[in-house]
């Protein structure tokens, strides 16, 4: 996940990519949530789809005030949350299948995305300023840079992480 740390909460922004009248939805497939990982909005609703025919529970483990724990016992139920507050990450973990772990990173603006395989990501519709851009990795954990983005132009932010013991 690659958001804006610092900078936007002083800019005017437009809904983006990321319009919160359209739901973030994760699937329960295979005893895995698919996808891993998404990103949201304070507000904009998070659902959770159970498209396996047996028992799972959705259960967060939030730092702020985005909590709940509900059972979907069947297939094709469905359990929507709206998150109240930012959270960077929120967990969800299921009870029942323990190897079962995705991540909301719940934003209180549309500048973040979560990369693709090879790590590219998108911050779209970005106003002109400078920034504090921070990546968030399950296992490397977090790293911070600043950008300028120029008016009319698009600015480059290469992250690195290194594998343990290197």
């Amino acid at each position: 996940m690659r958001y804006v740390k610092d900078g936007a909460s002083s800019v005017r922004f437009e809904l983006g990519d990321y319009d919160r009248t359209r739901a973030v939805v994760i699937d329960q497939r295979d005893c895995m949530y698919v996808p891993r990982m998404v990103g949201a909005r304070v507000g904009q609703i998070l659902q959770v789809r159970n498209d396996d025919d047996l028992l799972h529970n959705v259960h967060s483990s939030s730092a702020t005030n985005n909590s709940f724990n509900v059972g979907q016992p069947g297939k094709g139920m469905s359990y929507e949350f709206t998150p109240k507050t930012p959270e960077v990450m929120l967990k969800l973990g299921c009870d029942v299948h323990r190897w079962m772990v995705a991540f909301v990173g719940v934003m209180s603006h549309p500048y973040f995305a979560v990369s693709g395989e090879t790590g590219q990501f998108r911050i779209a519709h970005v106003p002109a300023g400078s920034y504090t851009i921070k990546t968030w990795h399950e296992q490397f954990g977090e790293r911070t840079q600043t950008v300028v983005v120029k008016p009319g132009s698009t600015a480059r932010v290469d992250f690195t992480y290194s594998a343990p013991g290197r």
